[in-house]
């Protein structure tokens, strides 16, 4: 599963939102250090994300 930070930029103002993919994937939120606006995956996205990131994970190794 995807370990790395990733970034975002804030809805709200544009700053860089740091994220890490697997704690998202896990329904954890993340919060813009500039204006505390949130980000999160909403329940319904949930697995279907999980399900696209672990078809990812195999195609990779297919390479």
């Amino acid at each position: 599963m995807m370990t790395m930070q990733q970034s975002i930029a804030c809805p709200e103002c544009g700053t860089k939102i740091c994220f890490n993919a697997a704690e998202l994937l896990r329904g954890a939120t993340f919060s813009c250090d500039d204006c505390g606006a949130d980000i999160a995956l909403n329940t319904a996205s949930q697995d279907h994300a999980r399900e696209t990131m672990a078809a990812f994970e195999r195609a990779k190794k297919t390479i």
